[in-house]
């Protein structure tokens, strides 16, 4: 929050940035990291992606209590899509 600028191995060192590559693999990584992202559960990505816009304009404690509701809705759906 300082305004400070910071290199790539800071903001991985920080948790603001997932992993730092040579910007030869910057596409290929992004790309396969996006694939990976895409080849997840939809219901489970759409509720993740809500979460977080969710959370940029509520209260920690209303977001929270809907991640609770959320993430509760999702495994009752695959008890149930498991015959359990």
């Amino acid at each position: 929050m300082t305004g400070d600028w910071i290199d790539a191995a800071e903001a991985v060192e920080l948790g603001l940035a997932l992993k730092q590559v040579p910007r030869d693999r910057v596409v290929d990584d992004t790309l396969g990291l996006a694939s990976t992202i895409a080849a997840g559960d939809e219901a489970s990505l759409r509720a993740t992606k809500r979460l977080l816009v969710d959370a940029r304009a509520g209260l920690l404690g209303d977001t929270i209590r809907h991640e609770v509701a959320v993430l509760s809705d999702l495994v009752t759906r695959k008890l149930a899509a498991a015959g359990a």
